[in-house]
């Protein structure tokens, strides 16, 4: 692999993380608005406890698991889009600013 064709995968994959983020975080206030104000002062408490529950219930559950694995794809489907919409805008720009510059002299 050349070291344009590892950049490109690097943004691609830095894209897929940035929608990953806000769909678990869509996903968390989604949560948070459904839990009684006790149950979730608890969980506030106690992340790391929280936090594994959370692993187990993704681990025993495998309609979960599959929801998260969707998530993923996504994301990764959508940082690929998002790069290579970029990376055509950037193309039809440099080639306008190539275009104009003929003009102008």
């Amino acid at each position: 692999m050349g070291e344009k064709s590892k950049r490109q995968w690097t943004k691609v994959l830095v894209f897929a993380a940035i929608y990953l983020l806000v769909q678990v975080i869509s996903v968390v206030f989604f949560t948070i608005e459904h839990i009684p104000s006790s149950e979730l002062s608890w969980h506030l408490q106690n992340p790391w406890q929280t936090l594994n529950a959370i692993l187990f219930e993704l681990v025993r559950s495998p309609l979960l698991m599959l929801s998260l694995l969707t998530m993923i794809l996504e994301s990764f489907v959508l940082g690929l889009v998002t790069d290579w919409v970029l990376s055509a805008l950037r193309r039809r720009i440099l080639l306008w600013r190539r275009k104009q510059n003929i003009l102008e002299s």
